[in-house]
């Protein structure tokens, strides 16, 4: 099963590179379970966390997440029998199992003994995962060759999670299972926070003179345009299935050493591979200084969404996964959405996440006005500023668009790196009264006035952001 389709562009990977982009350090991963919903006074809590071990060698969760997904247990426990799962009519789900032990004369409780026997069957069932709980404390190694990722957790965390699901509304308990960065025990593709790791403070007269170093690290997604599941223009199993039960929209830019922004829809669910020509789209219109822009993803391109363009390379995007930039938007005898193709975009449907990833290079030619610092803003030129998914064939409506309202007044800054410090009586709530200086090599500096303090020990603050990611740090001086 393919978890990611991806498209390339040619013009990103030029303006990347003139930009001296920097690649994006590997990470070191290990598997986890996190419990996404869970109901009050179940066994499990919303944000719990179960670290484990991969078993299925063939389809690693460091392809794709999977989830947030209701969670079934086998109807015979060992992972034969799914009969629960199936007939609930949701298409998306992660299995749970438990682990066989022998009985007497050397015999397996199931015929689903075998790691490999229960990841074929789950996935023959349709589950998009597969949870193993183990007869002992810990998750030691153990393989099987499946099409799903499948991963073995401890025996006290399976109990709880098996006790805390909830006969009858399987949507109770909802996970995703993925992977973690060993370093910094985060999911993949989430950042630590900005850390000030060095501060060092010089009192000389009626200053304060400040130095030290930061490590500045990416933004996380920054919700933009929010919306409620279940509100697609079909009914919730089929807009699962066909994508276009928007959740929200965001911006962010991950890497500070990449200079690109990611633009997201996030979405229900997403079909397992490309969809029928022309049937599915999205759109994430937004201005930049006095420019217009829409980002766009559609599984084909076989006909322009626009009627008075015909972009270079068509052909070449027509047959698979498609994302563009589009400007200058307004309508056609005030009736059709009309923004003309500027230039193709990198991007991928991420089936596991159910996430549709665009990435728009900053600075570029695409869109000049797109550089460090610019606020992105609506653009009501094109779908009243909505960001939308839709149904369509050439052009879509009203009636076929799931549309996550971006509020007036919800803007976008397109992050640089920046510093402010305060200097407060120590141990009082920490202020940030004067900016400072942040350099591409993570030094800090600044000066802070002590004009009108008496003499004591104060406290010098600094705060190093990224974008929104920011980190505090504070030493003690004596006045």
């Amino acid at each position: 099963m393919t978890r990611m389709l991806k498209a390339g562009v040619g013009c990103l990977a030029l303006a990347l590179a003139s930009l001296g982009a920097a690649p994006v350090a590997a990470q070191e991963l290990a598997p986890f379970l996190s419990i996404d919903t869970a109901p009050a006074g179940a066994q499990v809590t919303a944000g719990e966390r179960f670290d484990g071990t991969e078993f299925s060698n063939t389809r690693p969760a460091a392809e794709g997440a999977v989830g947030s997904i209701p969670v079934f247990f086998a109807d015979d426990q060992y992972g034969c029998e799914w009969t629960t799962a199936i007939n609930s009519g949701i298409s998306r789900w992660i299995g749970l199992v438990q682990r066989n032990g022998a009985v007497p004369d050397g015999l397996l409780e199931s015929p689903c003994a075998l790691f490999q026997n229960k990841i074929v069957a789950a996935t023959a069932a349709g589950a998009d995962a597969l949870i193993l709980i183990n007869l002992a404390p810990g998750h030691e190694v153990g393989t099987a060759a499946g099409t799903i990722p499948a991963m073995m957790i401890d025996q006290a965390a399976g109990n709880r999670l098996r006790a805390s699901l909830v006969p009858g509304n399987p949507q109770a308990v909802r996970a995703t299972l993925g992977m973690f960065d060993v370093d910094t025990g985060l999911p993949e593709g989430v950042n630590a926070p900005t850390a000030v790791t060095s501060i060092a403070a010089d009192v000389s007269g009626s200053a304060v003179a400040v130095s030290g170093q930061a490590t500045f690290r990416g933004e996380n997604p920054v919700m933009i345009a929010p919306d409620a599941a279940g509100d697609g223009p079909v009914s919730p199993d089929v807009a699962d299935d066909t994508g276009v039960d928007l959740l929200g929209a965001t911006i962010h830019q991950p890497d500070p050493n990449t200079p690109e922004l990611v633009f997201e829809f996030q979405v229900a669910g997403l079909p397992a591979s490309g969809s029928l020509p022309e049937v599915i789209r999205y759109g994430f219109p937004f201005t930049a200084g006095t420019a217009n822009f829409q980002v766009q993803a559609k599984f084909s391109n076989l006909v322009s969404t626009t009627l008075t363009d015909d972009p270079q390379g068509h052909a070449e995007h027509a047959a698979g996964t498609s994302f563009q930039l589009r400007g200058n938007c307004g309508t056609i005898q005030d009736l059709v959405n009309n923004c003309p193709h500027i230039g193709w975009l990198s991007g991928e449907f991420d089936v596991g996440r159910a996430v549709v990833r665009a990435r728009l290079p900053i600075g570029s030619s695409l869109a000049p006005t797109v550089v460090p610092g610019a606020v992105i803003d609506r653009n009501t030129a094109s779908f009243s500023g909505n960001v939308v998914a839709s149904y369509q064939a050439v052009v879509s409506t009203d009636d076929t668009q799931d549309a996550a309202l971006w509020e007036e007044g919800t803007t976008y800054r397109v992050p640089t790196r920046t510093v402010s410090m305060g200097i407060v009586p120590a141990g009082a709530p920490a202020q940030f009264t004067a900016a400072g200086t942040a350099n591409a090599d993570g030094s800090i500096s600044g000066s802070l006035s002590t004009a009108g303090l008496g003499a004591g020990s104060y406290d010098v603050w600094v705060r190093a952001c990224f974008g929104t990611n920011c980190g505090t740090g504070r030493t003690t001086v004596t006045l």
